[in-house]
């Protein structure tokens, strides 16, 4: 049967346009499309937000070669749009952790606000930083243009979130059972972790090129929680001289209290 492409208004035969690949049926919005929608969208096997979620947290370096350097753009979630997403949870999940903090131990943590909110937005600024340091080490193959170390800066730091997304979970889940101030984030052991995840993204990426280096992957992890680090204690010292409120700061074992 014939049809024409509502989208690109191609003729085609078949479930989907040859052209642009939309489907023949296309419904109209109702509260259950809507929904199977957007449920699709989280939980479906292929592409989802979900799936993606899980592969970049366990294998971040096997998904940055496979999509910058094998160009697999269909195989897995937009990372884009995933960095966005995750970054915009990870900022609902810290305000509410500072709300019951507030509300338990009747903190007015302003400062600690400011920090969340613009932390995650000057995340933004750290990917093509953290390319340009990536880019400057030493590799043997792949030697990847400026452009793509940003996107597996963007795809490791995604990994990132998420990883501190479960640690501040964690902390707001025992604060709230417990009534006792607690952060999975605020010691050395933590810092320990991220480097030694951000070493094994980068191994694995460089792995999967065929030409490992262990000790470079060791720096960029160094270099990348670095800088995650020098992003945090200067927003700390930006806010600190350029807002007046009340509130502390507590990062990476770093506490300041005002």
């Amino acid at each position: 049967m014939e049809h024409i492409c509502r989208n690109c208004a191609a003729d085609f035969n078949g479930k989907f346009c040859n052209n642009c690949g939309q489907k023949s049926d296309v419904p109209r919005f109702t509260f259950r499309h809507i929904f199977e929608e957007g449920f699709h969208a989280f939980t479906h096997a292929d592409k989802s937000f979900l799936s993606y979620a899980k592969d970049v947290t366990l294998y971040p370096g096997r998904v940055a070669y496979e999509y910058i350097v094998e160009r697999k753009r269909k195989k897995y979630f937009n990372p884009f749009t995933f960095f966005l997403l995750i970054s915009a949870i990870s900022l609902f999940i810290d305000s509410e952790k500072l709300k019951l903090e507030e509300r338990l131990f009747h903190d007015n943590n302003q400062y600690g606000h400011l920090l969340n909110v613009y932390g995650k937005v000057l995340m933004l600024v750290l990917i093509p930083a953290v390319a340009a340091v990536l880019r400057l080490l030493p590799a043997r193959k792949p030697r990847l243009l400026f452009t793509e170390y940003t996107v597996f800066s963007m795809i490791a730091l995604s990994s990132f979130i998420i990883i501190d997304s479960f640690a501040k979970l964690g902390s707001f889940v025992y604060t709230f059972f417990s009534h006792r101030e607690f952060s999975l984030d605020d010691n050395l052991v933590y810092l320990f972790i991220i480097v030694s995840y951000f070493t094994y993204a980068d191994y694995g990426f460089h792995k999967k090129a065929g030409g490992p280096s262990l000790p470079r992957s060791v720096v960029a992890g160094v270099l990348m929680l670095g800088l995650i680090i020098l992003l945090q204690v200067g927003l700390i010292w930006g806010i600190i001289n350029g807002f007046e409120g009340l509130g502390k700061f507590r990062t990476f074992g770093i506490r300041f209290n005002y």
